[in-house]
């Protein structure tokens, strides 16, 4: 979505990030993962499901995937993002949403 004074505009008509039958929610964060001015979607799995973190560029095409923490992980996973160490490429930062210590990661690219 584009937000101005008065206008709500879409930009796109949305994609499924997981499984189209997947109802467990989602985490999503905006990080330029690449240093190219752009950010790119982030999306982690909400709760029961593996803590599977997929990147999709601006055209919603997948450009990578890893989990976050062990596979048996479900207690979902919450996302931030920033440039942590000002290096000009964004870091994905990733704390568990429940059912887990708080052991923040920082995922550089």
């Amino acid at each position: 979505f584009q937000i101005r004074p008065n206008e709500l505009k879409r930009l796109s008509p949305g994609f499924f990030a997981f499984n189209r039958e997947y109802r467990g929610g989602v985490s999503v964060a905006g990080v330029d993962t690449d240093g190219d001015g752009t950010k790119e979607i982030v999306v982690a799995p909400g709760t029961q499901s593996q803590p599977q973190i997929r990147v999709y560029d601006i055209r919603e095409r997948l450009s990578r995937s890893f989990y976050s923490y062990a596979g048996t992980f479900l207690g979902g996973v919450m996302l931030g993002g920033g440039d942590v160490d000002a290096d000009g490429i964004g870091e994905l930062v990733v704390i568990p949403r429940s059912a887990g210590a708080p052991h923040v990661r920082v995922i550089e690219w």
